[in-house]
């Protein structure tokens, strides 16, 4: 009906009451129906009730007279015009006597909208609501019956008005997408403050100590790396975070702390995954995203598509539905574009090849001196200082915001690339170099506020890596990659080298051979003060790669252990990545290539530049098992940093 090709309608139905109540509702429908064909009723003479009446007595003549009288047209259509209000999280299609408000509109590939819809009378209490599919005729069609019934409606009528509001819905996501632009929702002082911070010269200290300012003890490093990894969300190969900790020892803290700082549009934060929900995601809701999950355990099933997330770039689905008209099975295919920087943590320490080779694998620092710097810590949250310094949060937290929104998506270029090294002797080179050439990338990213910012007729616009960027990566580099060199978690090292402490202590007093000692996991508890269940994971890892061997022991009897690497090997497992280049070596190297002046007898600027680059992470040290120490920072601007150069030529 919707369809015809009629100029005029004209009502004449009964003149008594249930007529009259009859051509209201009818002229209603029509109106919804074929809005642009003007409704007329004809008033009937005095008299008469019905056109029964009225040819039992007149001829057509007098009939044709009738409806062509002005009066015909006196009872005037009730309005149909409709009104498009958007609300906070959807918008309302009204009428004079119905509503649909439309809520939770998402779009999640180009065949598949979805919103829940409000369908309101006006009969107060009276509605129906419902989650549908307005790609499916067959859900618009299911909906549309139940609203008739509601407004006491033909379906048409109602069908008609889910087309309306599949046509609203596009609009709707259509300019709430063109409604977000970045600089727009950061106003003109945030903006002033956010490219003041971008511009500092210690930029990287700055970070830090905001990080400090916002609860976190020590971990500057892990910060600094977390931070470069939230921020590179907007390059086109971001960074992954993967923390391994005990429980209990702050790493989720530390990953919340270093998010918040991360705009809210920006980040996906969840405690469970399941398998494939990440396949369903709307086309582009994980493009240049955050998604952190709280635990890994949470989100086992889901590793296989978010590490292809990190690897492609994307995900793609191809799923069998039914036909809703034909009934047939049919292919739908779902991609989900990245690139996402990933975060995650967990308490178990066997890491497998497939993490190494995406992650950044960091390790809470879980030593005995950081136990006491928290401890100090926590005995000041409730002074007055700590409730100002809490109150000053916000302030730092709409900062990052605003500096976060700031940055561009611009490309990345290092000059220097072909001039680093990283080592060849072990297969991990092939995982762990392109992670050490794109935190350099990050870094260099960071700092876009202070490059200048160069074109190419290919590339495009783009900015420089300096040497400061690539000494500040070295240095992260050398906590990353070195531990990463070492089979052994960060946690299984520190219980490694305790227990090669008590080994040789339990060696002297007996007057014996490091060799000839043999312990009980209750011995070994009791001497380096661990908990139970951390011993219990760690002491496995040890056995699992030889460092420790079971001598006896079983189901009601106690086990015995025996070290089977001697102490003095243990302890001098350094951190270091052989074959990594220092900046002095490579400004030299650049400076022979022509990428740089040549630089003779101008060895202090390059001690004035890298050592205030590296300067901005340097802290107090507050233990010795994972801290390269001022020593090592300050011997930076010699020819060989031992930490870092390795057997660099």
């Amino acid at each position: 009906m919707r369809d015809s090709s009629a100029r005029e309608i004209i009502l004449a139905l009964d003149n008594d009451a249930a007529g009259r109540d009859g051509t209201a509702t009818l002229k209603a429908r029509l109106a919804a129906l074929l809005p642009a064909v003007p409704v007329r009723v004809v008033r009937w003479p005095e008299g008469v009730k019905d056109a029964n009446q009225f040819f039992a007595s007149r001829p057509a003549s007098d009939f044709a007279a009738l409806i062509a009288e002005p009066k015909a047209a006196e009872v005037k259509s009730p309005p149909t015009e409709e009104k498009l209000t958007t609300t906070e999280h959807g918008f309302i299609l009204s009428y004079p006597n119905r509503r649909y408000e439309v809520m939770a509109v998402e779009k999640s590939s180009p065949t598949r909208l979805r919103a829940t819809v409000k369908a309101l009378g006006l009969e107060p209490g009276r509605f129906h609501v419902e989650t549908i599919e307005l790609y499916s005729s067959k859900s618009r069609r299911l909906f549309a019956a139940e609203a008739g019934r509601l407004f006491r409606l033909p379906a048409e009528v109602t069908e008609a008005d889910l087309d309306k509001v599949l046509l609203a819905a596009e609009q709707y996501l259509t300019a709430s997408a063109a409604a977000r632009p970045v600089a727009a929702i950061v106003s003109e002082p945030d903006k002033e403050l956010a490219v003041k911070f971008g511009k500092s010269a210690d930029l990287a200290g700055e970070i830090v100590r905001d990080l400090k300012k916002l609860g976190i003890v020590g971990e500057e490093r892990n910060g600094a790396v977390l931070y470069l990894t939230m921020t590179s969300r907007k390059m086109d190969d971001p960074l992954a975070a993967h923390i391994l900790s005990s429980s209990g020892a702050g790493k989720s803290y530390l990953q919340d702390a270093v998010l918040s700082l991360c705009p809210e549009e920006d980040l996906i934060k969840l405690t469970s995954l399941t398998d494939q929900a990440l396949f369903y995601k709307g086309e582009d809701s994980l493009k240049h995203k955050c998604l952190a999950v709280e635990e890994v355990a949470g989100a086992e099933g889901a590793r296989y598509a978010v590490r292809n997330l990190i690897s492609a770039k994307r995900l793609t689905i191809e799923a069998t539905i039914k036909n809703p008209l034909t009934g047939r099975l049919e292919t739908q295919v779902n991609t989900v574009h990245g690139p996402t920087a990933v975060f995650e943590t967990t308490t178990q320490p066997d890491t497998d090849a497939e993490t190494k080779s995406r992650y950044l694998l960091l390790s809470i620092d879980e030593s005995t001196g950081q136990t006491k710097a928290i401890v100090s810590a926590q005995r000041q949250r409730h002074t007055l200082a700590a409730l100002v310094a809490k109150k000053e949060r916000e302030t730092i937290r709409r900062r990052h915001h605003a500096f976060q929104r700031l940055l561009q998506p611009v490309t990345v270029v290092n000059p220097y690339e072909p001039l680093l090294g990283y080592g060849d002797e072990r297969l991990t080179t092939r995982r762990d170099q392109p992670k050490y050439l794109n935190l350099i990338l990050a870094v260099a990213f960071l700092h876009q506020m202070q490059r200048p910012v160069r074109h190419h007729p290919v590339l495009g616009d783009y900015i420089e890596a300096t040497l400061d960027d690539i000494a500040i990566a070295n240095e992260l580099a050398t906590e990353l990659f070195g531990a990463s060199v070492d089979d052994l978690s960060a946690p299984g090292r520190q219980l490694a080298e305790l227990m090669a402490g008590y080994v040789e202590a339990q060696a002297a007093q007996r007057r014996t051979s490091w060799g000839k000692i043999d312990f009980t996991r209750r011995s070994l508890r009791e001497a380096i003060k661990w908990s139970d269940a951390r011993l219990r994971i760690h002491l496995g890892e040890l056995v699992n790669l030889e460092y420790l061997a079971p001598l006896c022991g079983g189901y009601g009897s106690t086990f015995r252990y025996q070290l089977l690497v001697p102490p003095d090997v243990i302890r001098s497992g350094a951190r270091l990545v052989p074959g990594l280049k220092s900046v002095a070596q490579l400004q030299k190297e650049a400076s022979l290539a022509g990428l740089l002046p040549n630089l003779a007898g101008q060895n202090g600027h390059l001690a004035a530049t890298s050592q205030a680059a590296f300067a901005r992470l340097k802290t107090p040290v507050l233990h010795s098992e994972n801290t390269v120490g001022a020593a090592h920072l300050a011997s930076v601007a010699g020819e060989h940093m031992p930490a870092l150069n390795g057997s660099a030529a």
